[in-house]
This record gives C-alpha cells, sequence and structure tokens, in this order.
C-alpha cells in the first residue's frame, strides 16, 4: 500500500552517512540510509536521492513538531544512548509486513532476536489473538516462516527506529539489512548488543 498524499523530506546525517526522513500527515513513514534497498519504497514514484534534491521546509505544525523529535531521537541514538522519545509512526505495508514491524519494536536496545524467534513471537500473538475469538481456530494461527518473516524485515521502511538491524541469522550470524552488513554491525557495536544465537 503506497500512500497518496504529499510527502515531506529532510535529511539527517550521521556518522554512517546520510539518512532521508519522510513524513505524511506529519507521521514519520520512511528513514532510509543512502544506498540502502528500497531506498523511499513508501513514497510513489521516489527511488533514489536525486528524487529529493529540492528540500522545503515542512508545511504542518505536527510534522515540524515530529522532524524534531525524529532529529533528537537520532541524535541521542547515535550518541550511543536509549532515545526516550519515539517520534509518532505510521507503518505503510500489508497486514502481515506491520505485524512483523511491530514485532521489531519490542526488541530491546542492545539486544537481538532471530528470525525463527521472530516468527514464533508472531505465532504467539497470533495465537492468543485468535484464543479470544471464542477458539475460532483458522490457519492463520501457526507459525509464519522465517523466510517470510525475513522478507517483511527488508521491506522496513522505518529502518533504526524499527529496529531491523537487531534481527539476525539463526547462527547468530549479520545477514539481510538493506542499508548493508557493514552498517548493522556498526549499528550492533554502537549498542555494545548481545548477539542472540
Amino acid at each position: 500500500m503506497t500512500p497518496t498524499a504529499p510527502a515531506f523530506l529532510s535529511r539527517y546525517r550521521s556518522p554512517i552517512g546520510t539518512w532521508t526522513l519522510a513524513f505524511i500527515g506529519g507521521d514519520l513513514v520512511g528513514l532510509w540510509c543512502e544506498g540502502a534497498k528500497h531506498f523511499g519504497s513508501t513514497i510513489a514514484g521516489m527511488t533514489h536521492t536525486d528524487d529529493i534534491s529540492e528540500l522545503e521546509p515542512p508545511s504542518s505544525i505536527k510534522t515540524q513538531n515530529n522532524l524534531t523529535c525524529t532529529t533528537r531521537w537520532l541524535d541521542t541514538y547515535f550518541a550511543g544512548h536509549i532515545p526516550d522519545e519515539v517520534p509518532a509512526l505510521r507503518l505503510v505495508g500489508t497486514d502481515f509486513q506491520v505485524s512483523v514491524w511491530r514485532e521489531l519494536l519490542a526488541i530491546p536496545y542492545g539486544q537481538t532476536t532471530t528470525y525463527g524467534d521472530l516468527a514464533d513471537a508472531l505465532a504467539d500473538q497470533r495465537a492468543s489473538g485468535l484464543a479470544r475469538q471464542a477458539g475460532q481456530l483458522t490457519c492463520q494461527a501457526g507459525r509464519p516462516a522465517p523466510q517470510a518473516v525475513g522478507q517483511a524485515v527488508g521491506r522496513n521502511p522505518i529502518s533504526l527506529i524499527v529496529p531491523c538491524h537487531r534481527v539476525v541469522a539463526a547462527d547468530g550470524s549479520l545477514t539481510g539489512y538493506a542499508a548493508g552488513t557493514d552498517r548493522k554491525a556498526w549499528l550492533l557495536e554502537l549498542e555494545d548488543a548481545q548477539i542472540a544465537s
């Protein structure tokens, strides 16, 4: 699903490259590092940084406030501290993708999980939701394949804040980060992360 409202775009310079921030209706809908796969995927027609060479100031108070909040979050994060205020987010994707991205938000700073553990957490979430529906069991109660979870993680449009970099392979290896595994390693080192396996 692609939003139809006009987007406000901004840039943020970090120790590991320039990030593009996209806001729609004041909500953060995208945060991509330069050169990342799926750059601008939630903004129709945008495929690379040349599309945003002319940046204008935000037109709404809500966008200005959320830009300030997002910049503060990024400043705190890149200073090696845990940000305390999460910007207003709008997760744009399929129902399955959004459920995966919401689960990513539960991974604490400095910790990692595996794609398999993430699939298990999603299955538990589905099962508890179905149990509340008077025992109506459907095939949705099953565990999603870790590969499907990995694809959804890879399409995460709000990198860092929705911490897809905290998901590792079952053997603890660093795989599949849209901004590159070298950046993933840098981010996990910044967090002094304990690698799950």
